[in-house]
């Protein structure tokens, strides 16, 4: 209901930075949507989730929307984890927020490109990868700035109780977080 309503309003405002704000709200929202739709699977175990379904099912989604941006591809690939739920969620939903900022700043004035994610065990934990083949980031913004999106994967990062490092190049930008057991 709640995505419907955000839904009629994006589509009724004439504005389109009103229109692209509710369409990041909506982005968001669907995010969260889908990771509870996926943690209630299965009703004996609300507890934890298993990542390589919860991930594959996310990344459908998000390829969907990044189609209607152009020629991004976006690749995911996890191994099997059980997760506990509410990181879980903060994985997904820092997963969205990257995708959808490399969507939005990483193939300026570029109509193709590829988006890559993987979710891989590590030594101590696991690996969250999400990398891009853009611009870089110095190319496609000034240094120093950082919006509501940048806020928001610090938020997941720490409640998803990971590490954050990034690194970017005019290659692309990789975002890595270690995610300790």
């Amino acid at each position: 209901m709640v995505i419907s309503l955000i839904d009629i309003q994006r589509r009724r405002s004439a504005d389109e930075s009103v229109k692209a704000a509710l369409t990041e709200v909506l982005s968001r929202v669907e995010s969260f949507s889908r990771a509870n739709t996926h943690l209630y699977h299965d009703p004996t175990n609300v507890s934890t989730v298993q990542m390589k379904d919860y991930l594959g099912e996310l990344c459908d989604a998000l390829s969907e929307a990044l189609t209607l941006r152009g020629a991004i591809t976006l690749n995911c690939a996890s191994d099997q984890a059980l997760v506990d739920r509410d990181r879980a969620v903060s994985i997904g939903l820092l997963i969205n927020e990257l995708v959808t900022n490399a969507a939005k700043h990483a193939f300026e004035g570029r109509e193709t490109g590829a988006v890559n994610i993987s979710f891989r065990r590590s030594e101590g934990g696991w690996t969250l990868c999400v990398e891009d083949d853009g611009v870089g980031m110095q190319a496609s913004r000034p240094s120093g700035e950082g919006g509501l999106g940048k806020r928001l994967v610090d938020a997941f990062v720490r409640q998803a109780n990971g590490t954050l490092s990034t690194e970017s190049s005019a290659a692309g930008t990789r975002v890595i977080v270690e995610l300790k057991d």
